[in-house]
């Protein structure tokens, strides 16, 4: 998957003190699903929405969930389920700063710069993600640190795409 601005984000994980890289669509990796659902009724309620309409508007929880895998709280019980539903979207820092040398515009770099920091094994999520409706670090699991924090100095050197591509 090519990275885009807004559509999809570069994700680095670590599990069972394994590091992986994603590029994924961006919605899946709001952890808590349960969470979500619950803002968007709050959502629709203040929007005063009956609770039918909100029902339309977002489904129920099950088909709220069939989003991302049937899986509604990603943690580390649940991550082998969802490593192995996107399997595809695994990339490495070898790719991703191929794609970063043929980069021709700010938002093509901004696009393959990491959106997320998620240590399963430390149940820690950081986000840097720029928009600010959504909140990834909100919607952790109960249990997990979830921030707002620029994580980018915690990655590996051999693993920083974006400084080994301008050497």
């Amino acid at each position: 998957m090519k990275p885009e601005f807004a559509e999809n984000i570069i994700v680095y994980t670590i599990f069972k003190k394994k590091a992986q890289w994603y590029c994924t669509d961006k919605l899946i990796w709001q952890m808590d699903f349960r969470k979500l659902y619950d803002a968007y009724r709050e959502k629709g309620r203040q929007m005063k929405k009956t609770e039918g309409e909100i029902a339309k508007w977002i489904g129920t929880f099950s088909e709220f969930i069939s989003s991302r895998f049937r899986i509604p709280v990603l943690d580390r019980d649940t991550a082998p389920q969802f490593f192995e539903a996107i399997v595809l979207d695994q990339t490495s820092a070898g790719e991703l700063a191929y794609q970063w040398t043929r980069t021709e515009t700010e938002e093509d770099r901004l696009a393959l710069l990491p959106s997320l920091y998620v240590d399963f094994d430390k149940k820690v999520l950081y986000s840097q993600y720029p928009e600010q409706d959504m909140s990834y670090d909100d919607l952790v699991p109960d249990g997990w640190k979830g921030a707002y924090y620029n994580f980018l100095s915690m990655i590996p050197q051999a693993e920083q795409y974006w400084k080994e591509a301008q050497c």
